[in-house]
């Protein structure tokens, strides 16, 4: 081991890769996920702001009835019925199936997510919300 004799850019990114380390092992045995934000630093010290937040030990189907509560919650507000959550839709020529909603967003505010997966990932996407009404529309016509 050496010792510092001088915080540097390079000390800070072993140091990180450490802390990394232990932080995922945090994580692993309490359910603590701790994460470093930026870090500031001189030739004598470093800080920097530290984040540490408990894991919610909540199943797929525990957040899948969050998700549906929130849709049912939010789906007139955007002109959705809450049956709708769950529907599936086409877009771009690929079916996707509504898997909530992002109120905070202006006019993308539709989680959705591919039906079949594209190259085994399940990547959830935002969908304008006009786009998704007018999908839906257009599949109860045909």
């Amino acid at each position: 081991m050496t010792a510092v004799k001088k915080m540097s850019k390079e000390v800070l990114k072993d140091i990180r890769v450490m802390l990394k380390d232990s932080f995922d092992a945090i994580e692993k045995k309490h359910g603590i996920k701790a994460e470093f934000g930026r870090i500031k630093y001189s030739d004598s010290e470093a800080h920097g702001k530290m984040t540490l937040s408990v894991l919610s030990p909540i199943s797929s189907q525990e957040k899948e009835k969050i998700r549906k509560a929130e849709f049912s919650l939010h789906a007139k507000k955007y002109g959705f019925k809450k049956s709708d959550f769950g529907r599936t839709f086409s877009f771009d020529s690929l079916e996707y199936i509504i898997t909530g909603v992002n109120p905070k967003g202006r006019v993308n505010n539709i989680l959705a997510k591919v039906k079949i997966p594209v190259r085994g990932k399940q990547t959830e996407y935002i969908f304008n919300t006009q786009d998704v009404i007018h999908a839906l529309k257009a599949q109860d016509k045909a």
